[in-house]
């Protein structure tokens, strides 16, 4: 099975760092962020990853992590250009990916726990399954509205209104039946094309599970810096 990391987005929160360098290039305590994301795949059974870059740094991703070999994984390089959205970027990788499950990653996430029971429940039964987790600042993210009986009735973008506190965390376990309703797609008022339109469309084919774990979306100078604090710590309870 694939595994994709979309590297992409401009980074706007950082600025002006990146005016000079992308984001997933920056530092999270002793390495660079987009290295937590391939070892999330990796950890999990997930070796050959396609990583897709915007027109941000592109050798700086290749002299940084060549073919991963050197990270126990196989690493393909895709340039698609101009952020235009998560929905975007996967179908752009449709010549990669082919007519097989796949799990896309966001590369500015950072999951600190296992998500051995995701996996393990996408391999057994390959399925789109969304990862949610309570926020208490869901406005800034994917949020969810449940219907009767806890069922997902749609997914809302970044809602000033939430439906519920829970939000969709960016790791998708998807089939190729997105690439099925991707052409159904519009540009939002964002001028993207949003994963969130995309599940809605594959609703009800949808399922989800709870994430109870220590997550992290760095977007922010302060998202960086608390998520480089929580691994120094990490690493010396590991040492110790």
């Amino acid at each position: 099975m694939k595994g994709l990391i979309l590297a992409g987005g401009k980074g706007t929160r950082l600025r002006p760092t990146t005016k000079v360098t992308n984001k997933h290039l920056l530092l999270v305590y002793d390495k660079p962020l987009i290295m937590y994301a391939i070892e999330t795949l990796r950890e999990n059974g997930i070796k050959d990853i396609l990583l897709t870059l915007s027109y941000d740094c592109p050798q700086s991703f290749i002299h940084l992590l060549g073919d991963g070999s050197e990270l126990g994984v196989n690493i393909t390089y895709l340039i698609h250009g101009e952020a235009k959205g998560i929905a975007y970027a996967i179908n752009h990788a449709k010549p990669y990916l082919k007519e097989e499950p796949f799990v896309v990653l966001l590369g500015d996430n950072i999951f600190a726990n296992s998500l051995r029971l995701a996996f393990d429940s996408f391999y057994e039964e390959p399925r789109n399954i969304v990862l949610l987790k309570k926020s208490d600042n869901p406005e800034r993210y994917g949020v969810v509205e449940f219907g009767q009986e806890e069922i997902i009735r749609r997914f809302v973008e970044k809602p000033k209104e939430p439906p519920s506190p829970f939000i969709v965390l960016g790791l998708y376990f998807l089939t190729p039946k997105f690439f099925e309703v991707y052409p159904k797609l519009n540009p939002s008022w964002r001028n993207e094309y949003e994963i969130t339109d995309a599940l809605n469309l594959l609703l009800p084919d949808v399922d989800y599970m709870i994430y109870e774990g220590v997550w992290f979306d760095c977007g922010t100078f302060d998202d960086f810096l608390e998520a480089s604090l929580y691994m120094k710590l990490l690493r010396r309870r590991n040492r110790s």
